[in-house]
C-alpha cells in the first residue's frame, strides 16, 4: 500500500522576506556608495594604476558577499515525508516493515530525522548502522537530500517493527526534526497508521490511516 500525498515542511519557521529584501538594500547602498566615490575621486577611474586595482577588487569584494549571503537566505527547502508502504496486514510474532518516504521539492539541500513512533510494536533495526533508535518505540531515520534540480533529492528508508505480545492493537505516528541550520514546521500535521486485530483473518488489519493536524 502506498500513497503520494505527503506532508510539505518549509525550511524555516521564520519567513526570509525580512531579510532578503534587507540584503537587497544593503547591495543597492553599497553600489550607490562605489558610484559617488568613483564620480568624486576622479583619479579612481584610472585603470592602469595598480593602486585603483586593489581598490576595485575590496569594492568589488564587497556587494559580491553581499549577493552570495542574499543566495543563500533566499533558498530554501520544501520537505516531503510521510509514510510511503506499509502492509494491509501484520501477524502476531512476524517481522514486518514500514517504508518512509521523503522528497525535496525546495531550492536548498536539507538533513532532517524522520521520527517514527509506535504504541503496542516494537521497532528493530538491522544493519541501518545510522539509524538513532531512541528506545524500543522510537527510531530517528536519517535522510539527506540535495536541491530539486539535483539527483538524489528523494529518498526511500525501510524500518522493521514486531507487533507486541497480547495487544489487540498497535500504531504508528511519523513526525520530522531537522539536523542542520534553521527549524522545521509541520503545517500539515504529522502520519498516523493504526492496526486493530481482526480474529476472523487472526491478524491485525489497518483500520486507520490519517494525518494529524497540527496543533
Amino acid at each position: 500500500m502506498s500513497t503520494n500525498d505527503f506532508t510539505i515542511v518549509p525550511l524555516s519557521r521564520v519567513s526570509m522576506l525580512p531579510l532578503v529584501l534587507l540584503y537587497i538594500l544593503a547591495i543597492v547602498i553599497v553600489s550607490i556608495v562605489i558610484l559617488l566615490l568613483l564620480r568624486k575621486y576622479p583619479s579612481l577611474r584610472n585603470i592602469r594604476k595598480k593602486r585603483n586595482i586593489l581598490i576595485y577588487c575590496i569594492l568589488a569584494l564587497i556587494p559580491g558577499l553581499l549577493i552570495f549571503q542574499l543566495d543563500t537566505v533566499a533558498r530554501r527547502a520544501d520537505v516531503g515525508f510521510g509514510i510511503d508502504s506499509i502492509p494491509d496486514k501484520a501477524f502476531r510474532g512476524k517481522i514486518s516493515q514500514i517504508t518512509l518516504y521523503c522528497n525535496n521539492r525546495g531550492s536548498r539541500s536539507a538533513e532532517f530525522y524522520v521520527v517514527l513512533t509506535s504504541l503496542n510494536a516494537s521497532i528493530t533495526v538491522r544493519d541501518q548502522q545510522d539509524y538513532l533508535l531512541v528506545s524500543s518505540t522510537t527510531v530517528k531515520v536519517p535522510f539527506s537530500l540535495s536541491e530539486n534540480w539535483i539527483s538524489g533529492n528523494s529518498d526511500r528508508k525501510n524500518v522493521f517493527f514486531t507487533v507486541d505480545s497480547n495487544v489487540t492493537s498497535f500504531s504508528f505516528w511519523v513526525d520530522i526534526e531537522n539536523r542542520a541550520f534553521g527549524e522545521l514546521d509541520t503545517p500539515g500535521g504529522v502520519w498516523s497508521v493504526r492496526f486493530v486485530w481482526n480474529a476472523t483473518e487472526n491478524c491485525y488489519i489497518m483500520t486507520e490511516r490519517s494525518q494529524i493536524a497540527a496543533a
